[in-house]
C-alpha cells in the first residue's frame, strides 16, 4: 500500500479491498524486511501455527505483557517478564547485527509490527482503523490490534522466523503522545500478563 496518510488507513484499506475470507492467511509487514527462510520453511512455519483455531497474531519478536505505559520492550523489562524472538538488525547484511530477546516459539500479548502474520477471521473481528484519540499514524497499530485479539480471546505468538529489519523503529513525539492514548483507551485490561508461554 502506497501513499497512504497512516499504517492504519493502509492496513484497513488493504484488508477491506481484499474481501477476506476466514481461513486466508495474511501478513502484515514493514517494506524494509528480509526474511531468511527458505520458502518451504517459510510456509511450514506460518502454516503450522495460522491454522490453529485460536491463532491470533504471530510476530517474530514479543511479550508476555502489556504495562500501563509502555511498548511490548519496555513493558517487559517493567514487569521483570522475558520478551522472545530475535531480529537481525541493519540496512543490509554487511552492517546487520542480531537482536535476541528470548526463546521462541512462545505466547505474547503483543508482537511487534515489522512482521505480524494472521488470519481473515481475526481481521475482520477487530477495528483497524486509528482510533480517534490517536495523534499519529504510525505508532501503537501493532499493540492496538494485538491487544484486541488477545481479549477475544485468540493467542498471539512470537515465532522463530529469521528476519532482518532495515530500522529500529522512530520513537517520535507522536509515539510517546500515543502511549497515553493507548494506555487511556484500554486502561480498564491493563496491565496484561501472561504466565504461562508455553501454552
Amino acid at each position: 500500500m502506497r501513499n497512504c496518510k497512516s499504517i492504519f488507513q493502509a492496513y484497513s484499506q488493504a484488508v477491506q479491498e481484499l474481501n477476506l475470507k476466514d481461513e486466508d492467511k495474511v501478513i502484515l509487514c514493514h517494506d524494509d524486511i528480509e526474511i531468511f527462510a527458505p520458502y518451504g520453511a517459510f510456509n511450514s512455519i506460518l502454516d503450522k501455527e495460522l491454522e490453529k483455531e485460536d491463532c491470533g497474531f504471530l510476530g517474530v519478536a514479543g511479550s508476555p505483557c502489556l504495562a500501563k505505559k509502555g511498548n511490548w520492550v519496555a513493558s517487559a523489562r517493567k514487569m521483570n517478564m522475558p520478551t522472545a524472538g530475535f531480529i537481525w538488525h541493519g540496512t543490509n547484511n554487511d552492517n546487520m547485527r542480531f537482536d535476541l530477546f528470548g526463546n521462541a516459539p512462545a505466547q505474547a500479548v503483543a508482537v511487534d509490527g515489522l512482521f505480524m502474520a494472521t488470519t481473515g477471521k481475526v481481521l475482520k473481528s477487530i477495528e483497524l482503523r486509528r482510533p480517534a484519540s490517536f495523534k499519529g499514524g504510525w505508532h501503537w497499530y501493532d499493540a492496538f490490534y494485538c491487544i484486541q485479539a488477545h481479549l477475544k480471546g485468540f493467542k498471539n505468538r512470537v515465532i522463530p522466523l529469521p528476519i532482518r529489519h532495515g530500522s529500529t523503529g522512530n520513537y517520535d513525539q507522536l509515539f510517546y503522545e500515543d502511549m497515553e492514548n493507548f494506555a487511556t483507551l484500554f486502561k480498564k485490561y491493563l496491565p496484561i500478563v501472561i504466565r504461562d508461554l508455553k501454552k
